[in-house]
């Protein structure tokens, strides 16, 4: 995929990049085997720091929009 740019948000969607820097490794394993594994994300970004957890009530506000629809 070298016609799109390194620094695009496609980018770090379909390479599993960190949403800040695109830079980063989403994702602890490199690969999808073995797939227990598949899910085991890191705190932060290694490369711009960026906390990948959230605070507690981060998606509270869409289950109430949720809820209601």
């Amino acid at each position: 995929m070298s016609w799109i740019n390194k620094q695009s948000k496609l980018y770090g969607v379909l390479n599993l990049k960190c949403p800040a820097c695109h830079t980063g490794s989403l994702f602890k394993s490199k690969s999808y085997f073995p797939l227990s594994q598949i899910t085991d994300m890191p705190n932060q970004c290694s490369v711009c720091g960026e906390d990948y957890i959230r605070e507690t009530g981060f998606y509270f506000g869409a289950m109430y929009i949720s809820y209601g629809v």
